[in-house]
């Protein structure tokens, strides 16, 4: 195969899983259906670059299977026994749009039966942390919006909330932390509330400086 057809295959191969429940697997003929919406000459260029930048951002069923399975044991979030801590830990099911974090939790709940023997139904306990796991922070509004209703609302006086995400954007994380959160906990009167942190796998610098480096603005 020549360099063209190569990378087809490539990219294809990379794709395979994205929505393999709702969509037909990606094929190399597939790929070229696409690529033939830019002008021949930019093709090539185009796929070269394409195959380079999937490879290092887009994530495999597999590799969000992983991510979640080192998490079990993280010792900065679940410390020296991890099964004790997940027992314990409230798992959030809040999203008022969308799929991902039903889905998210579902790949969770197969790790933490595996590595725990944990049934994710029954964990949680009063005192144990809140869980508010999803896919992807962009610009911090979802992951906002189910939080903040659920401070206000729904969480106890006191409480320590963990975000984690495959992959966050630079911005959307600031956002999410120093302002929507935190406007949430003074609203909500509820004083013993903290967003211990942010956990990832994959962070994509977008802040206001790399803008301003990349757009001059």
């Amino acid at each position: 195969m020549d360099e063209r057809e190569n990378l087809l295959v490539s990219v294809a191969n990379e794709i395979k899983t994205y929505r393999e429940e709702d969509l037909v697997e990606p094929t190399p003929e597939h790929v070229e259906c696409w690529l033939n919406q830019f002008t021949p000459a930019n093709q090539l260029p185009f796929l070269r670059e394409f195959n380079h930048v999937i490879k290092q951002t887009f994530f495999t069923k597999e590799n969000v299977q992983e991510f979640l399975r080192n998490l079990v044991g993280n010792k900065n979030l679940a410390g020296g026994n991890p099964r004790e801590y997940w027992a314990s830990a409230n798992f959030l099911k809040i999203q008022q749009k969308g799929q991902s974090q039903k889905e998210m939790l579902k790949l969770f709940a197969k790790c933490l039966e595996d590595e725990c023997g944990l049934n994710m139904d029954t964990c949680g306990t009063q005192g144990g942390d809140f869980i508010y796991l999803d896919d992807v922070i962009f610009s911090g509004g979802r992951v906002g919006q189910d939080l903040n209703a659920w401070i206000i609302h729904n969480a106890p006086q006191s409480a320590k909330i963990h975000v984690i995400v495959a992959a966050i954007h630079s911005s959307g994380g600031w956002f999410l932390s120093n302002k929507r959160l935190k406007k949430a906990i003074v609203k909500s009167g509820k004083k013993s509330i903290s967003l211990i942190g942010v956990l990832y796998r994959l962070k994509i610098g977008n802040g206001k400086k790399i803008l301003q480096k990349y757009f001059g603005r």
